[in-house]
């Protein structure tokens, strides 16, 4: 018969994605300011408008449609673990994400302003962040 292991186990190394993954519940104290931009429809890199949109990185020139259109929100926010007190960015895409987790419908379209924008994200609660 053999006798019963009674050391501790080594303690497994994190992974790469656990040592740089870190998830927060956050809620949104207020918003610093409220921001558009376009895209260029060939490269995806940000298009100034001069009449109609001209990319900066591939020099296309094209007509602006309302998918060009972006956005992005400097938010003040509050880590709902810690009480702390952080200033974020957060571009289109993740303000997308950010209305869907809260349950809100909302018309990414020519019809949306700063205002309704401003609404929906101070009315919204808890938010779950992954950086």
């Amino acid at each position: 018969m053999t006798e019963d292991f009674e050391e501790d186990l080594a303690e497994p190394e994190p992974t790469v994605f656990e040592m740089t993954t870190k998830e927060i519940d956050i809620t949104i104290i207020g918003i610093r300011s409220i921001l558009t931009y376009y895209i260029c429809g060939s490269c995806g890199k940000k298009a100034v408008q001069v009449g109609s949109l001209k990319c900066e990185a591939c020099q296309m020139k094209q007509r602006i449609v309302a998918t060009s259109k972006q956005w992005c929100a400097q938010l003040f926010v509050q880590n709902s673990n810690t009480s702390e007190h952080l200033n974020i960015l957060v571009f289109h895409q993740h303000l997308r994400k950010m209305f869907q987790c809260n349950d809100k419908e909302f018309e990414w379209n020519e019809n949306r302003d700063e205002d309704k924008i401003t609404c929906v994200l101070l009315e919204g609660g808890k938010i779950n962040v992954r950086q």
